[in-house]
């Protein structure tokens, strides 16, 4: 009696333990939807706009949107056309900058004739970065945070977005000047011969440079503050063990200041993003922003269309 419930103990473990199934995930019900990201600057340049299409859970590649008519028209009749660059995002053919106190409206015409079109937007409050700094924090954590300060009190703005570009500065721990070049490969299916020479390299490989940009959404207010400053926030959190502080590093911070409903377009984003389980209660699912179809009234449309003032700040250390 005691062997079979043995026996039974243990295959009951290995079903438990071994008889794991996979779960493939699928989409259901999907729907090609236009994904527009646009934020043009009071930087004078030449502004983007970037035109892309939803893709199936389990596909591993962007869809973008080609050959599309994209302009921006102000309110005074001002029209400026973009041009698709290589890499999928439509160029302003003309350097401009946004002023304020003017209404800016996106339009879209996409290669099969279907338009699409922004609410009018003005731009954003002129804000500016007061300092940007890096602090130690010598507890727990053991890590290094870029922080910001910005005093916007005589200004107004209340709803910040921040991206960042960082470069650093690697060097080769094990370096060798020569590369092994595998040759006089011999393989007839009974044995398998080679040789491995050491060859000069030709240039320095010991010695190169990495950046990086940020792509997370890293966003703030002070409604909660009654100085409307922003103080010690951080943008950027890096563990002193990360291999990007080992030799030297520089960031690049932006700033944007944004409206209301653009800070709370990409905190809804941001919040679904975050979920801690796909199979969790908080689903992602279709986010309302300022763009619709003027063709079809109920045809969905992801993106916003953003005029934000924006500063930058760089540090070394």
């Amino acid at each position: 009696m005691r062997k079979i419930l043995n026996v039974i103990f243990i295959a009951t473990l290995l079903i438990c333990f071994n008889c794991i199934e996979e779960i493939e995930l699928e989409t259901q019900d999907f729907e090609s939807v236009l994904v527009v990201e646009g934020t043009i600057t009071n930087a004078f340049k030449f502004q983007e706009i970037k035109l892309s299409r939803t893709y199936l859970l389990e596909g591993n590649e962007q869809k973008l949107e080609n050959n599309a008519n994209v302009q921006i028209l102000d309110n005074q009749g001002n029209l400026y056309t973009f041009t698709q660059n290589l890499e999928g995002v439509y160029v302003s053919n003309i350097e401009f900058e946004a002023v304020p106190n003017m209404g800016y409206t996106l339009n879209i015409t996409t290669s099969n004739g279907k338009q699409y079109k922004s609410t009018e937007t003005k731009l954003t409050p002129i804000s500016q970065i007061d300092s940007l700094y890096v602090e130690y924090n010598e507890g727990e954590e053991n890590e290094v945070q870029i922080l910001v300060d910005s005093d916007n009190a005589p200004n107004g703005a209340k709803y910040f977005r921040y991206e960042y570009e960082e470069t650093s500065k690697v060097i080769v721990p094990y370096y060798s000047n020569f590369n092994a070049i595998v040759t006089n490969v011999v393989d007839n299916l009974i044995e398998f011969e080679y040789e491995i020479v050491l060859v000069d390299k030709t240039e320095e490989q010991r010695i190169c440079y990495t950046t990086n940009s940020s792509f997370e959404i890293i966003q703030t207010s002070t409604t909660q503050f009654d100085n409307n400053t922003v103080n010690r926030f951080p943008v950027r959190t890096i563990d002193k063990e990360n291999s990007v502080l080992r030799e030297r590093y520089s960031i690049l911070v932006k700033q944007y200041s944004q409206s209301l409903e653009a800070y709370n377009f990409y905190k809804i984003i941001h919040d679904l993003s975050v979920s801690e389980s796909l199979l969790s209660e908080n689903q992602p699912g279709y986010v309302i922003g300022n763009l619709i179809s003027i063709n079809d009234n109920v045809e969905k449309i992801v993106g916003y269309f953003d005029v934000a003032s924006v500063s930058s700040e760089k540090t070394i250390f």
